[in-house]
């Protein structure tokens, strides 16, 4: 499968680079703290989302 174009040739290096960084999250522990604290992730964002909301709809 010939890569034809410039644009082509980028897409697949960025998935070559998402798929990297994706093997070097799980073997440095991210992604297993990540889920340890993902109950905290969850509140702070709903919260964040709240406060969001709430300043835009004072302006």
């Amino acid at each position: 499968m010939p890569i034809r174009s410039l644009k082509g040739a980028l897409r697949i290096a960025l998935l070559i680079a998402i798929f990297f960084l994706g093997v070097w999250s799980q073997s440095s522990g991210v992604i297993d703290e990540f889920i340890f604290y993902l109950p905290d992730v969850q509140f702070l964002a709903v919260q964040h989302l709240w406060l969001t909301l709430m300043s835009g709809g004072l302006m």
